[in-house]
């Protein structure tokens, strides 16, 4: 991740960008070094904490197409199973 953000930085145009959202958006415009340090300082707990926000079961919506409305529920069937 953090090869990403210095690759994707080199740039002129990336670099503007990335300066002219945080002007636009009032955030502050962050060195390189301080976005690493941003990535550094995050832990497993909080991926694991916010992976459970964002994935579940609550939150989640299914769609089908075709005409087996029976395997539409049976796929539906492991999501019943999962603790809260």
């Amino acid at each position: 991740m953090k090869g990403r953000v210095v690759l994707a930085l080199e740039s002129t145009a990336a670099r503007m960008n990335r300066l002219g959202s945080s002007v636009l958006s009032e955030l502050p415009i962050l060195s390189v070094d301080e976005i690493i340090d941003r990535i550094d300082a995050v832990e497993l707990a909080d991926l694991q904490h916010l992976a459970g926000e964002l994935f579940s079961c609550e939150r989640l919506s299914v769609a089908g197409v075709g005409a087996d409305e029976g395997a539409f529920h049976e796929a539906l069937k492991p999501l019943e199973r999962v603790p809260s």
